[in-house]
C-alpha cells in the first residue's frame, strides 16, 4: 500500500494486519499537531485494499506520535502513543455501527510515574491488553494488563520480574495467549541476566510461574522478539554467536516451559530479530544488521509427532 502526499513522515512505522484490515500508522503525521500520528485504516476487497478510514487521537499534541506500536485482536485496535504529558498512552480504537474512528473509544495510561515510556510493546488479544514500559524505574522496566480495553483508565494489574534490577529492561517485549503471558528481558549491559518470564492467569490475577534463563553464549538479546501461540513459545537471541543469531522454541509440558528446539544463522544474518507464529508456521526475520547481505526472512512448518 503506497502512501499519499498528505500522508505525512514515518509511513508504516507501526502495522497490524487481519484477513480483512490493514492498519498502517504515520507517526510523523502533521494533520493534528507537529507529530502527533495518524493511523491508515485499509479494508480487503477481493484482490485490493481500500483506504476506509484514518485514526486520530481526541486529544491530539505535538510529538505524541500515535501508531508507535500497534496490536489487533480482530475487534480492537490497540496504538501506543509517546504522549509526552503523561509518559506513554495507548488508544483504543474499534468499529463501531460499520464506521471505524475517527477517534479511540478509550485511552490506557499508567497508574505510576516510573519514567521511561509507556508503550514500548503491545499485544492484545480478547479484550486483554498487554503494554510495557522497559524503561520504567532505571530500565529495570515494567509491563501493564488491561483487562477490559473498552474502558479508559489504568492498568488492572502491573507485572514486574520477581528478580527486578537495575537495565534488566522487562518489558523488552511481549505476547499473550489464552492465559499466559510472555515478557523479555533482554539486559541493557554485557554480561547481565537476560531471561524470559511466564506468567499465568490464576483467577484472575498473573501470577510469575517460570523465568526462562538465556541460553549459553553470553549476551544474545534473547527475549526481545518473542511469540506465544497455544503451548508454543519462541524466543529470539539475535546476537547469538556475534550476530549469527538463534531462535529457541518451547513447549509447555504440564505447568512447565521446556526448550524443544533451537534453529541458529549463520553468516552474521541475524536471525531472530523478529519471530511470529501461527498455526503450524513459523517465521523469523534475518535482515542481517550489518547491511553487508541482503535481509531475509525464513519460513518453518512443524511436523507433528507423536499426535503432539
Amino acid at each position: 500500500v503506497e502512501p499519499t502526499r498528505t500522508q505525512g513522515n514515518l509511513y508504516s512505522n507501526g502495522l497490524a494486519i487481519s484477513d480483512r484490515y490493514a492498519f498502517i500508522a504515520s507517526t510523523g503525521n502533521d494533520d493534528e499537531a507537529g507529530n502527533a500520528g495518524k493511523i491508515y485504516v485499509y479494508e480487503r476487497d477481493g484482490e485490493s485494499w481500500d483506504l476506509v478510514a484514518e485514526l486520530t487521537a481526541s486529544d491530539a499534541a505535538a510529538s505524541d506520535q500515535l501508531g508507535v506500536n500497534l496490536a489487533f485482536d480482530g475487534v480492537h485496535l490497540i496504538a501506543t502513543s509517546n504522549r509526552p504529558s503523561s509518559n506513554g498512552a495507548a488508544y483504543v480504537f474499534t468499529k463501531e455501527q460499520g464506521v471505524w474512528g475517527p477517534n479511540e473509544i478509550a485511552i490506557l495510561t499508567a497508574s505510576d510515574s516510573p519514567g521511561g515510556t509507556l508503550g514500548y510493546d503491545c499485544v492484545i488479544e480478547n479484550g486483554v491488553a498487554v503494554v510495557s514500559n522497559h524503561n520504567a524505574n532505571n530500565a529495570a522496566g515494567r509491563v501493564y494488563v488491561f483487562n477490559d480495553v473498552t474502558l479508559s483508565g489504568t492498568e488492572s494489574q502491573i507485572l514486574n520480574a520477581s528478580d527486578l534490577v537495575t537495565d534488566l529492561s522487562f518489558g523488552s517485549d511481549v505476547a499473550i495467549s489464552g492465559d499466559w503471558i510472555a515478557v523479555g528481558a533482554r539486559h541493557n549491559n554485557p554480561g547481565g541476566p537476560e531471561a524470559t518470564y511466564m506468567f499465568r492467569n490464576e483467577g484472575g490475577t498473573w501470577v510469575e510461574k517460570q523465568k526462562i534463563t538465556s541460553p549459553p553464549g553470553g549476551n544474545i538479546s534473547f527475549g526481545e522478539s518473542l511469540a506465544l501461540q497455544g503451548e508454543t513459545l519462541v524466543a529470539g537471541g539475535y546476537q547469538f554467536n556475534g550476530a549469527d543469531g538463534a531462535a529457541y522454541i518451547y513447549q509447555l509440558r504440564g505447568t512447565l516451559w521446556l526448550l524443544q528446539q533451537t534453529i541458529t544463522g549463520s553468516g552474521g544474518e541475524n536471525l531472530a530479530v523478529n519471530v511470529g507464529i501461527s498455526g503450524d508456521r513459523l517465521i523469523l526475520g534475518a535482515p542481517d544488521l550489518s547491511g553487508s547481505a541482503p535481509g531475509r526472512a525464513y519460513i518453518y512448518r512443524r511436523d507433528i509427532e507423536d499426535g503432539r
